[in-house]
């Protein structure tokens, strides 16, 4: 995942890359998960499941990590 993580930093159709959260889990955190667009993040219950999945981790971030997640 790192090295695909480093891929898509230097490939310059991609800028201000910025890792929100680095987590190792043994299984899929969106199980279901599909490349979709969420339009209204507020009410996606995915990504409340995520943040309740990984509150404790949220609480281990830096600022400017916490400042992009709200900026979501």
């Amino acid at each position: 995942m790192k090295n695909l993580f480093a891929k898509t930093s230097n490939d310059n159709r991609h800028r201000d890359v910025l890792i929100l959260l680095d987590i190792n889990d043994s299984q899929r955190v969106f199980r279901d998960w599909g490349m979709v667009l969420e339009v209204n993040i507020e009410s996606s219950s995915l990504f409340r499941d995520f943040l309740h999945a990984h509150f404790d981790q949220l609480f281990e971030m830096s600022e400017s990590q916490s400042d992009e997640l709200i900026f979501l």
